[in-house]
Formats: C-alpha cells, sequence, structure tokens
C-alpha cells in the first residue's frame, strides 16, 4: 500500500449530501482563484482500482464563489460543485453529488479560507470524497487534504487548465 493510503476512510453516500445552511460571512471577500500548492492523501479504500494510483493535483485551480454566507467551490476540470457556508472567519463546509452515467462522486469537505488586511491569501480544506468512474475504473473511498495559495479574481470562465492528469469530481484528487 502507499504511504498515506492505509487509513480507511468513511465511504460517503447519498444520504450524506444534505443542504447547508448559509454561514454568517458577509459580502464576498472569499470569492476568486486559489491553486493547490500541497496536500496530503491521508486514508483510502479501493474496492475497485488502486490506492497508489490517487494523489493531489498539485497546480490545479480551485475556485470560489461567495455571496454573503454561501459558498461554492469548483475546478475547472469538472462539472462538479461542492456548495455550502461560508462564516465570516472564513471557515467553511460543503457537500456535492455528481451523478451522471459511469461517474457517481460524493463528497464532503471542510476547511477555512485565511484572509489578511482585506484580501484572501489562502485555503486550507479537509474533503472526503467516494467516487465509482466507470472509465478510470476506480470505485474508492478517499480522505485529505489540500492547501491552496490564492491568486486573484474568479475568471470569467473556466480555463482549460493544462493538466494531463485525471481529476475526479470537484476534489483535489487525481489519478
Amino acid at each position: 500500500m502507499a504511504i498515506g493510503c492505509d487509513n480507511g476512510p468513511r465511504r460517503i453516500t447519498a444520504a450524506d449530501i444534505v443542504p447547508i445552511a448559509p454561514g454568517t460571512a458577509t459580502g464576498s471577500l472569499f470569492a476568486g482563484e486559489y491553486v493547490i500548492t500541497s496536500g496530503l492523501v491521508e486514508g483510502c479504500n479501493c474496492r475497485l482500482g488502486n490506492c497508489a494510483t490517487i494523489r493531489v493535483l498539485i497546480g490545479t485551480t480551485i475556485t470560489v464563489a461567495q455571496t454573503d454566507g454561501t459558498l461554492q467551490l469548483a475546478t475547472a476540470t469538472s462539472t462538479g460543485v461542492c456548495t455550502g457556508a461560508v462564516d465570516g472567519d472564513g471557515t467553511f463546509h460543503c457537500n456535492g453529488a455528481l451523478v451522471q452515467p459511469g461517474d457517481v462522486e460524493y463528497t464532503v469537505a471542510s476547511g477555512r479560507i485565511q484572509s489578511a488586511n482585506g484580501q484572501p491569501t489562502y485555503l486550507t480544506e479537509t474533503q472526503e470524497l467516494t467516487a465509482t468512474v466507470q472509465d478510470a475504473a476506480i470505485d474508492c473511498d478517499i480522505r485529505g487534504t489540500a492547501t491552496a495559495q490564492y491568486s486573484g479574481p474568479a475568471a470569467a470562465a473556466f480555463a482549460a487548465s493544462g493538466l494531463s492528469a485525471r481529476a475526479i469530481g470537484f476534489s483535489p484528487f487525481g489519478l
């Protein structure tokens, strides 16, 4: 087994994807693009596939959209969105589901977006994900962390990332 892949994360199901009430944040201070600079797969359990192929996709851009206490996290490599809440101190919680033929993914995430002098600086998140992806031949439960540096306001549209790895849903993990 690969380092960091020996702890058994929980299996995330549709029952875990519930509406999250808005948080206490106001405005859109935390909105923008954040580039993943580091991360760790803390646990992995694959019923199909191999945990050794799961990794954090360093360099992937996470786009954060915020309207007051409501938050969405997404990446250019996926159509999935993690939707939830953010508080005034930057603490957030979100979840999401991506259900389409050959690709079923559920995620639950929490973390914090740090800011200084009225400007976001970076975000940290812990995410749990269950992904069953037919074309990648995986069915895995994954838990991991990621840190992403604020890189500026969100672009009007997602640009192609240029990454050759296949991202899993709307998570920082990939194959």
